[in-house]
């Protein structure tokens, strides 16, 4: 059973400043970040992005930034407790979408105890947040979680609640994403909201390193304290029939020297069904399962696993590590979660692109993720490599915060 509750919000006391908003800390980099702290003065990364490369010193900073904007007025905590209904509308490859969920405080739970993840973390993310949410003593970002589409439907209420409210926050950002946030209080409504994730499972979608160090803080503050509000984590719900889920492909860009290409194509021969193409990556891989993308400097190749062989029945992600990561270039996972040798994007031009002006050793284009996959994958107890999905779009931070004070 995954208990979901209201809570009192913290928000910004002008929330139609669209300036005050920005994406998860995990896919900006130093020069975005650099840009949105010029954007606003208080723009949530300054809270939320520590700098690169780490200071010890920022999350001590970050608190004493937060202190003076709640002196200040510039955030504020609701009166009362409320879900807040959540909505994206946005356009892709010229399709529309429109995704519809909630954020509620959801008690924390170890893996497979109703909640589940689809995909391994790194430690370095979940360092740099278990600090934050010390000093902070707030939960800044949301964990992205999907319900099950059995049992009670949140959908109809949401778009009950949706038509019947006034927008706390509406705006549309610099890439056309349409942003709806409004409060979901009466009480029929969130009875109902709770039955509905109480007889759900949740899988993970996005967030893994703030739930694990979510978790990780729950049980520090139990071990001195007892119960506490860090038992619960700040998460966005979406049913996972909702059609406005979308998952693009997370490819992959090595910097560590790889080995000279003729040894790496005979090594890949060995593995693979190896054909050169003249096509952008992501069209000549399109909807062909167990094969990737490679770019080499000049040069683009289709992999397709043997057949018979073990990468035939692998999943995408998981045969770029156990044929072509682990046996061919010695990367294994523990490298993987531990360090930078690979670095991720959804820009598959890119990433090539990387590979062909000398940034990078070879990149790896995927086809994305089937959410079927992600869901069974997920209630099977099974996990997949880091960064195997990408949910487009990512949930705004700033939006509601969840203070762990009470």
């Amino acid at each position: 059973m995954v208990d979901a509750n209201p809570f009192r919000g913290l928000r910004y006391a002008a929330p139609l400043d669209a300036r005050v908003y920005a994406p998860p800390y995990d896919i900006i980099d130093a020069e975005q970040r650099g840009q949105l702290l010029a954007r606003s003065a208080h723009n949530i990364a300054h809270l939320d992005v520590g700098p690169t490369p780490p200071d010890p010193a920022w999350y001590a900073q970050a608190a004493g930034t937060l202190c003076d904007w709640l002196a200040q007025g510039v955030l504020r905590r609701d009166v009362k407790p409320a879900f807040y209904g959540y909505r994206q509308a946005f356009t892709w490859t010229g399709c529309r979408y429109i995704r519809t969920g909630f954020f509620a405080r959801v008690r924390l739970a170890p893996w497979g105890k109703d909640i589940h993840r689809h995909e391994l973390t790194r430690n370095q993310p979940k360092a740099d947040r278990l600090q934050l949410m010390r000093a902070l003593d707030m939960q800044t970002s949301p964990v992205f979680g999907l319900l099950d589409s059995d049992g009670v439907h949140a959908a109809p209420l949401l778009e009950r609640s949706l038509s019947a409210s006034t927008a706390l926050v509406q705006f549309a950002d610099d890439d056309g994403v349409e942003h709806h946030l409004w409060a979901i209080s009466d009480p029929n409504e969130i009875a109902e909201l709770r039955r509905a994730v109480a007889s759900s499972n949740v899988v993970i979608a996005d967030g893994h390193h703030r739930y694990e160090t979510s978790l990780a803080l729950s049980i520090e503050r139990r071990a001195a304290h007892g119960p506490s509000p860090a038992d619960d984590v700040l998460m966005c719900l979406v049913p996972r029939d909702d059609p406005g889920l979308l998952i693009l492909p997370t490819h992959r860009v090595l910097h560590t020297d790889a080995m000279p290409h003729e040894a790496l194509l005979a090594a890949l021969h060995r593995r693979f069904i190896v054909a050169e193409t003249d096509l952008p990556l992501e069209r000549a891989i399109a909807g062909c399962p167990q094969t990737l993308g490679l770019r080499l400097r000049g040069a683009s190749y289709i992999l397709r696993a043997l057949p018979g062989s073990e990468g035939a029945e692998l999943l995408d992600v998981a045969l770029l590590q156990r044929c072509l990561l682990e046996p061919i270039l010695g990367i294994t996972p523990a490298q993987v979660a531990a360090g930078d040798l690979i670095s991720y994007t959804v820009d598959a031009q890119r990433a090539c692109a990387e590979v062909d002006g000398g940034k990078a050793a070879l990149a790896v284009i995927l086809n994305p993720t089937p959410l079927d996959v992600v869901w069974q994958t997920a209630l099977k107890g099974e996990v997949m490599p880091q960064k195997s999905t990408f949910f487009h779009p990512k949930l705004l931070t700033g939006l509601v915060m969840n203070p762990l004070c009470d």
